[in-house]
């Protein structure tokens, strides 16, 4: 069941019409690249999230326009808004929250 809580609190933070694997990767990716005080390319991003750069471009652009990832000037590097980190940050408080309460039940048996 957690798993299923862990899901649902994820299209809660992150709602969209179109919202897939990729894109998720896609934000995980930015955010482990913050983590780390890198920047990330939009070629680099969509390698990362396994598309080809036209598919990548394409759902970066959906990104931007759900307010979840700000290109740069040159568009070239992208990175998550300041409202996409504080609901990583919620998402992955909550994930961890739920990953503690499946290993506590495994204790348990």
């Amino acid at each position: 069941m957690a798993i299923l809580a862990v899901r649902k609190m994820r299209c809660q933070l992150f709602p969209s019409e179109i919202f897939d694997e990729h894109a998720w990767t896609m934000l995980l990716q930015l955010f482990v690249s913050l983590a780390d005080n890198q920047t990330m390319t939009e070629t680099a991003l969509a390698h990362s999230a396994g598309v080809s750069v036209g598919a990548g471009q394409r759902w970066i652009a959906h990104l931007v326009k759900d307010g979840q990832v700000v290109s740069s000037e040159s568009g070239e590097d992208v990175a998550l808004t300041g409202e996409a980190i504080e609901r990583m940050r919620r998402f992955l408080d909550f994930a961890s929250s739920e990953a503690q309460k499946i290993e506590g039940y495994k204790a348990e048996r």
